[in-house]
């Protein structure tokens, strides 16, 4: 896939790293809108990846509820790249 970077195997480590469950992580497709290399896009990844894995630690911990902690760490990944200028799907 030339520009297009599947990372949902960040998202399954963060999910079982972060004791959200052997639930299936959903499947990002993420492309660089402004021409970001591909340095920058795995910089950029790993450091989303983090932001969203602590995003939905704090959410799960407010709700005492993990049935939406994939949608939460999907949804802060997604904000996350899509505020650096990626294309997510």
């Amino acid at each position: 896939m030339t520009g297009r970077t599947v990372v949902a195997s960040a998202l399954a480590i963060l999910l079982l790293a972060g004791g959200v469950g052997a639930q299936t992580p959903p499947k990002l497709f993420v492309s660089p809108s402004k021409g970001q290399s591909k340095e920058q896009q795995s910089k950029d990844t790993t450091e989303c990846a983090q932001r969203a894995k602590e995003q939905a630690a704090s959410s799960q911990a407010q709700h005492a509820a993990p049935a939406g902690a994939q949608a939460d760490l999907a949804g802060a990944f997604s904000a996350c790249m899509e505020g650096r200028g990626y294309s997510v799907k």
